[in-house]
C-alpha cells in the first residue's frame, strides 16, 4: 500500500512495484487519517508512509495503525532524513526509513526486507542517528504541539529556534551562519516547517510565528511544556 500526498510520487512507486514478480500494489492513501482506515480495511503486507502531509502526518498515522495491528509492517519514506525524524517514526512503530531521493534498488530491498520481518534505515540517515546518539539528542527533543488553525504536529527544539530566525526575517545564509549549519540544511528545515504547519510561504511561517505555537500536555507528566519563542531555545514549564 502507497501513502503520499504527491499523486506523482504515487504513481511513481505503482509503476515500479508493478514491474516487480513479488510485488503488486493493494490500495493507495493521500493522507495519514485516509490511510489509518484504509490500511485497517486492506491490511496490506507492507505499508509506504510519507512523513508530512497535511492534517494527520505519517508519524501519528504509523503510531495508530501500529496500536491497532502488528501485521502491517511500514516503511517511511520521505524526503526529510533529520535524524530526529527517523527516531519519531520508529518510536512510534516503522519498520523502516528511507529517503526518497535516494536508489529505487534501495525501495525495493527495504520493501523485501521489511515483509521478511526484518528492519531497515537508508545509508543517508544513519550518520545522523550515529551523531544523535553520540550527543545524547539533546538538541531535538520532540514534542507535540499545537497550533491556533491546524491538528497536533511534531516539532523539535531546532526547529523551534529555526521558526523564530525566520520570524526574525533573517536570511537562510544568516541562519545558517548563526546556527552553524549548512545553507542546504537551513533550507530542509524551512521545507519541514512548511510541511509540519501547513504554510505555503515563507511569510505564512512568520505569521504562525507571532499567532503563537502552544504545547500540549504530554501523557504521563504532570506539567504542560510551552515554548518560548522569544527566547531562543528556551523552554519553560507552567502548571
Amino acid at each position: 500500500m502507497i501513502t503520499d500526498d504527491d499523486p506523482i510520487m504515487r504513481d511513481s512507486y505503482r509503476q515500479l512495484i508493478d514491474m516487480q514478480d513479488d510485488m503488486h500494489i493493494v490500495a493507495e492513501a493521500a493522507s495519514g487519517l485516509e490511510a489509518f482506515h484504509t490500511a485497517l480495511e486492506v491490511k496490506p503486507d507492507v505499508l509506504l508512509m510519507d512523513l508530512h502531509m497535511p492534517g494527520m502526518d505519517g508519524v501519528e498515522a504509523t503510531r495508530r495503525i501500529c496500536a491497532r495491528t502488528s501485521e502491517i509492517r511500514i516503511l517511511v519514506v520521505t524526503i526529510f532524513d533529520q535524524p530526529e525524524d527517523v527516531e519519531a517514526a520508529v518510536v512510534a512503530g516503522a519498520a523502516g526509513f528511507i529517503v526518497k531521493n535516494g536508489p529505487l534498488t534501495d525501495l525495493l530491498r527495504a520493501i523485501r526486507v521489511i515483509h521478511a520481518g526484518g528492519g531497515m534505515l537508508s545509508p543517508e540517515v544513519t550518520s545522523g542517528i550515529i551523531e544523535r546518539m553520540r550527543t545524547g539528542g539533546h538538541d531535538a527533543q520532540v514534542r507535540e504541539i499545537d497550533t491556533a488553525s491546524g491538528p497536533l504536529v511534531r516539532m523539535t527544539e531546532r526547529e523551534s529556534e529555526m521558526l523564530q530566525l525566520i520570524a526574525q526575517g533573517k536570511s537562510n545564509s544568516e541562519i545558517a551562519s548563526e546556527l552553524y549549519l549548512a545553507q542546504s540544511s537551513v533550507k530542509t528545515y524551512v521545507s519541514r516547517l512548511r510541511a509540519k504547519l501547513g504554510a505555503r510561504t515563507r511569510s505564512e511561517l512568520v505569521t504562525l510565528y507571532y499567532e503563537g505555537v502552544r504545547h500540549a500536555p504530554e501523557e504521563k507528566h504532570e506539567q504542560r511544556k510551552f515554548a518560548i519563542f522569544g527566547d531562543r531555545a528556551s523552554w519553560r514549564s507552567a502548571r
